[in-house]
């Protein structure tokens, strides 16, 4: 039996829709195939709800004193610029004032909108009234817990405890005023107190 080789140099326009696909080389269709395959998934990732499961900018309030909130000083994009307390800003203080969690509820990074750089410790120190600033995603201080939730996995009200020391973000003294460092300190565990966050405004389903 004879078989019929294709002749690839032979132009597509020159035969019939149907004898055109039969022509393409099978590679080239399997990478139609796969692009076709990745777009779909893509549409159907990026038209989810927005507000899934946490992964979404929002504001991190204070609990104590509503109208507080944690921002970058000076809306810097710089490494180690220091978090702050600042007056709640609507529109999320220029994106300084806007976090998104990575991970779920026993691990979790904190992005900042402006900047992408990750809430951590300043050197990665165990010490209490160490100062919790902007910087790599990757340093090992860079990952937080929320615990001592109050309403299950979509709470509105937590703390936040960082995963390498243990220790809890909170202000010093309790006193609250425009700039206040934030800084991390032993958990206390309390209800209501100034290591108690509003995190999950929405009240969307929170990831374990």
């Amino acid at each position: 039996m004879q078989v019929q080789r294709l002749d690839l140099g032979s132009t597509l326009d020159e035969v019939s829709p149907k004898s055109r696909l039969s022509r393409v080389p099978w590679r080239t269709l399997m990478s139609m195939v796969l692009g076709v395959v990745l777009a779909t998934v893509a549409a159907l990732t990026f038209t989810a709800p927005a507000h899934a499961d946490f992964r979404f900018f929002q504001q991190v309030r204070t609990q104590k004193n509503e109208g507080f909130c944690i921002g970058i000083s000076g809306a810097s994009t710089a490494s180690g610029a220091p978090a702050g307390l600042f007056h709640c800003d609507p529109g999320g203080g220029g994106g300084n004032q806007l976090y998104q969690f990575f991970g779920g509820i026993s691990d979790a990074t904190m992005v900042a909108n402006h900047s992408r750089g990750c809430l951590r410790i300043r050197g990665n120190s165990f010490a209490n009234g160490a100062q919790v600033v902007q910087g790599s995603c990757g340093s090992v201080s860079a990952h937080w817990q929320l615990t001592n939730l109050r309403e299950g996995s979509t709470s509105r009200l937590a703390s936040i405890r960082n995963r390498l020391t243990g220790k809890c973000i909170g202000y010093p003294g309790g006193v609250v005023f425009n700039g206040a460092d934030i800084q991390v300190f032993n958990c206390d565990n309390a209800p209501f107190g100034n290591q108690n966050w509003a995190v999950n405004e929405f009240r969307s389903q929170m990831p374990g």
